[in-house]
This record gives C-alpha cells, sequence and structure tokens, in this order.
C-alpha cells in the first residue's frame, strides 16, 4: 500500500514540475516575442496562463505569493 502512495506522489511531483517548467518557459518566451509580435507574444501568455490554472485544479490547492512587485504591478495595471 505505501508503495502504492509513494508512485503516486512521485508521479503527483512530476507532473507538477512539469507544469512549472512548461510556465516558466511560456514566460520567458512572452518576453522574448513582446518586441517582435504583439500576437505570438498573447499566445504565450495565454497558454501560460492556462498551465497555471492546470496546475491549481491538479495540485487542488490556489496559491497566490506576495511579492516586492505587487504594488508597482498595481498602480501600472490601475
Amino acid at each position: 500500500m505505501k508503495n502504492v502512495q509513494l508512485t503516486m506522489a512521485l508521479s503527483h511531483d512530476r507532473v507538477r514540475s512539469g507544469l512549472n517548467y512548461c510556465i516558466e518557459y511560456c514566460i520567458l518566451a512572452m518576453a522574448f516575442f513582446l518586441p517582435l509580435s504583439m500576437n505570438v507574444s498573447s499566445l504565450f501568455l495565454s497558454g501560460g496562463a492556462t498551465l497555471w490554472l492546470a496546475k491549481m485544479l491538479w495540485s487542488r490547492q490556489v496559491q497566490f505569493r506576495r511579492t516586492p512587485f505587487d504594488r508597482v504591478i498595481a498602480a501600472l495595471v490601475i
């Protein structure tokens, strides 16, 4: 029974780390393509957001982290 739980935990971690990897590269690709093509950078932004949502649904917990940039970004949005 413990082997099955360990295998499931490893599989769960592998999927979550794979999603983190894809999200990171979507953000990097968006930053790269932003000056070149707004449509391509929007595609990577929406792909990264979709992968982030999939990661939150997969792990069944929503995680928001506070960063020093939160206030600056909120000011820019407003």
